[in-house]
């Protein structure tokens, strides 16, 4: 269940309805097959958002439900692996839907995600391993400001998607075509938000020069670069695990105002943290030296005053 929950208008054996801090109405189908009484909790609630995971005796048929959902926002769908012939032909049922989630095995119709005009949000991965997945022309999606995907070859048009603010890249399988070493975002020119996660062996990546790079998060990427990266607009950094850069580059991003790594085993000092005069809020797990553990102390302590403060005044 979606942790950003205000509160739980409804729960049975089957069906959960939601509402995220945003007021959005959320159907959760938790199990069974859908059937025409949650069609009518969810008119009753006016739900804009629809998650199921479907099971191997579904088909297009089962389906059929979300043509009572024309007006639909948002859709969270996982298919199963196996489910080799399914069309996707259901997304012509919900043509406003401006987010998806949507996990399934390779030889789905991928390509029909791209009639959706409308999507600001979409996230894709594979359930598993396998034949290399149907290309996405990630450009048609003219609106898309977030995307989230598993890598694969036959999704790299996402990297031609000038539309694009936030992109996170996952590579969760060792053994796919080709794994990432380089990952070229300079066609990304309204890029602000980067996700790494497990991409094992990238070392480098190629931003156009006049991105704009504000928030960087590196998971699992020890083989990495940051270079560029580390550019006069970058405000947020994470890093998880060790990189191949020098921490000491860091120092470069003299805006950033938070920062924080974490199982880093060769970091042992962080004397560049006295070289960012914009930070905020810091934490470096291990042992660091007492002036620096002393130092950190003091930001995060000048910050939380502040805060308190503010919310006092307010």
């Amino acid at each position: 269940m979606d942790s950003s929950c205000l509160k739980l208008p409804y729960q049975d054996e089957y069906v959960s309805i939601d509402e995220d801090l945003a007021g959005l109405t959320i159907l959760h189908l938790q199990s069974g097959p859908w059937g025409p009484h949650i069609t009518r909790l969810a008119k009753q609630f006016r739900a804009k958002r629809i998650d199921f995971r479907a099971t191997e005796d579904w088909t297009d048929t089962d389906l059929s439900f979300l043509k009572e959902f024309g007006e639909l926002q948002s859709l969270d769908v996982e298919l199963p692996f196996q489910w080799a012939e399914h069309t996707l032909d259901f997304l012509a049922y919900v043509p406003n839907l401006t987010s998806l989630n949507l996990r399934a095995g390779p030889r789905v119709r991928w390509e029909k995600i791209e009639t959706l005009k409308r999507l600001r949000e979409l996230a894709v991965f594979l359930r598993s391993p396998g034949p290399e997945p149907r290309p996405i022309e990630f450009s048609a999606l003219t609106d898309l400001v977030r995307c989230r995907l598993g890598w694969t070859p036959a999704w790299n048009s996402v990297l031609k998607a000038k539309q694009i603010k936030d992109l996170q890249i996952h590579e969760i399988y060792n053994n796919i075509p080709a794994q990432l070493t380089h990952l070229d975002c300079s066609s990304l020119l309204g890029l602000e938000r980067l996700t790494l996660l497990g991409c094992k062996r990238l070392k480098s990546i190629t931003l156009g020069s006049d991105v704009r790079i504000r928030e960087l998060w590196v998971n699992g990427s020890p083989r990495l670069h940051l270079g560029s990266l580390l550019g006069e607009h970058l405000e947020k950094l994470t890093v998880i695990g060790n990189v191949a850069s020098e921490w000491e580059e860091i120092a470069k991003a003299k805006r950033l105002k938070r920062l924080d790594i974490s199982f880093a085993s060769k970091l042992r000092s962080a004397p560049f943290i006295k070289e960012l005069p914009m930070l905020e809020l810091v934490s470096i797990s291990g042992k660091l030296p007492e002036d620096e553990e002393a130092y950190m102390k003091a930001i995060n302590d000048r910050f939380r005053a502040k805060r308190k403060k503010e919310a006092k005044i307010a």
